[in-house]
C-alpha cells in the first residue's frame, strides 16, 4: 500500500500538460525521446591523453548544426534549443586544429534530423538540479514538425510560426564510448561518452569548410538515459553524482569547473544582442555562475 501511495503521489507531481505531451509523442512514429546529462569543460592534457588511449571505442564525425528561434528569442531564453543536425562519419583526427583537419573532410553522406533539447525539470517548480554545473535535458529527435509541435506544447504557445535560423556551427568531433558497467555499475541502462569538439562558426547554413576558421575547442562528458517515467528523477540525480565523480577521478575535472558551450560562445561573439537577451533573463547566470 505504501508503495502504491508513493507512485500515486509521484504521478500527481507531474504537470497537467505532461501526459498530453507524452501521448502526442507516442503518436509520432519518428520521434524519439531521451534524457541527456552533460558537463562541458576546457580539455586538459589528461582529457587528450584519455582520448588517445581509447582508440578501440572511438569515432570521429562532422556535425553541422543550424539553430532556430523566434525573433523575440522565445525558445532560447527558456533554455530550449531547436536545431537541424547533419552528421557524417569521418577519418580519425591527425591534429587538434580545425583548419588542418577540414582539408581532409568531404561534406558527403550527411544524415540530417531535427532535435529539441529543453530542461529536464521543465514545468515543475519543485525540481532543481543536484549539481548546477551539470546540465540535464530532455531531448526529442524527429521531423521538423515533431520538434516544433513539441516545443509549442511544452511552452503552451501557439505562436511558434516565425522560426528563423540564427546560427550555424560546424564541429569536428572525436567521441569515445565508455562502458558504464566498469565506471558506473549502478547505471547499466545509461550510455556514457566523452567528446572533444573542434569548432568553427559559419556565416551560412551550407558552409564551405575550407573557408572557416578554428573558433573554439571544448570537451564534454555525456550520459544518455532512456525516458522511463517514474524512475527518472532518481536516475537523473544519480547520473549527475556519478558523472561528477567519474570526471574528477579519471580526468581531473573538479565539480566546480565549467566552460561555456559553443553556442553561447557563438552568440557572445557573433550575435551580442541575442546573448544580452539570455543574460537579461538570467539564463547565463544559471549556466555560467
Amino acid at each position: 500500500k505504501m508503495a502504491m501511495a508513493a507512485i500515486s503521489n509521484a504521478r500527481r507531481k507531474l504537470p497537467s500538460w505532461y501526459s498530453n505531451f507524452v501521448r502526442h509523442l507516442s503518436m509520432q512514429g519518428s520521434a524519439k525521446t531521451a534524457i541527456e546529462i552533460e558537463k562541458k569543460f576546457v580539455p586538459s592534457e589528461a582529457t587528450r591523453d584519455y582520448l588517445k588511449n581509447a582508440n578501440d571505442n572511438g569515432e570521429c564525425s562532422l556535425i553541422i548544426d543550424t539553430y532556430y528561434d523566434q525573433p523575440n528569442y522565445t525558445l532560447t531564453t527558456n533554455d530550449f534549443w531547436l536545431r537541424r543536425r547533419a552528421k557524417a562519419a569521418i577519418g580519425s583526427f591527425q591534429s587538434l586544429d580545425f583548419c588542418q583537419e577540414a582539408k581532409r573532410v568531404s561534406v558527403n553522406n550527411l544524415q540530417a534530423k531535427f532535435e529539441l533539447k529543453y530542461p529536464y525539470g521543465w514545468g515543475r517548480t519543485n525540481h532543481t538540479d543536484a549539481d548546477s554545473t551539470i546540465d540535464s535535458y530532455r531531448e526529442i529527435d524527429g521531423s521538423h514538425e515533431d520538434v516544433t509541435i513539441a516545443a509549442a506544447d511544452l511552452l503552451q504557445s501557439s505562436n511558434l510560426t516565425q522560426l528563423e535560423a540564427f546560427g550555424t556551427i560546424v564541429t569536428l568531433r572525436r567521441t569515445i564510448h565508455i562502458p558504464t558497467t566498469r565506471h558506473m555499475p549502478r547505471l547499466s541502462d545509461a550510455s556514457l561518452s566523452l567528446v572533444l569538439d573542434l569548432v568553427a562558426f559559419s556565416p551560412d547554413s551550407d558552409p564551405d569548410l575550407n573557408s572557416l576558421a578554428h573558433d573554439y575547442t571544448i570537451a564534454e562528458a555525456e550520459l544518455f538515459l532512456p525516458a522511463e517515467g517514474q524512475r527518472e528523477d532518481d536516475q537523473t540525480t544519480l547520473c549527475q553524482a556519478e558523472l561528477a565523480a567519474f570526471m574528477q577521478a579519471e580526468l581531473g575535472v573538479e565539480p566546480g569547473d565549467t566552460a561555456p558551450g559553443k553556442l553561447l560562445v557563438y552568440l557572445k561573439t557573433r550575435r551580442p544582442e541575442h546573448y544580452q537577451a539570455l543574460e537579461k533573463c538570467g539564463l547565463l547566470q544559471q549556466k555560467l555562475g
